[in-house]
């Protein structure tokens, strides 16, 4: 055995293991993020054709086509969640008296049939 070799060993091993310490600490902290970001890279790989269409109708102007894909992807998001806020809010008084009503809502017992299945 090789005495020489031996500090190596060691320090190939500890170098190894704070390397998978970087990397387990580096996906624990992203991990609240991925879904997120598995998203975002779903919508940038689906839109890609739409943005080289809209980047050769502005005549090869990348900022421009980005501008206009970034504003037409905000309003796809906006525009249904400010109809949706509007609904709720102008049915706010059905749905405080729809769950008042769930309090006392009695649920009826099951058929019989059911009992007799078990036993």
């Amino acid at each position: 055995m090789d005495p020489n070799r031996s500090p190596d060993l060691a320090r190939t091993t500890l170098q190894l293991l704070a390397l998978a310490a970087l990397i387990g600490t580096s996906l624990w902290i992203v991990r609240p993020f991925l879904v997120a970001l598995i998203w975002a890279a779903t919508v940038a790989i689906a839109t890609w054709p739409l943005l080289l269409h809209a980047q050769s109708w502005f005549g090869g102007r990348r900022g421009l086509a980005v501008a206009l894909m970034t504003v037409v992807l905000l309003l796809i998001l906006v525009v249904p969640l400010y109809f949706a806020i509007t609904t709720i809010t102008g049915n706010v008084g059905q749905i405080t008296e729809w769950s008042k009503s769930l309090a006392t809502l009695i649920r009826s017992q099951p058929p019989v049939r059911v009992g007799r299945a078990r036993g």
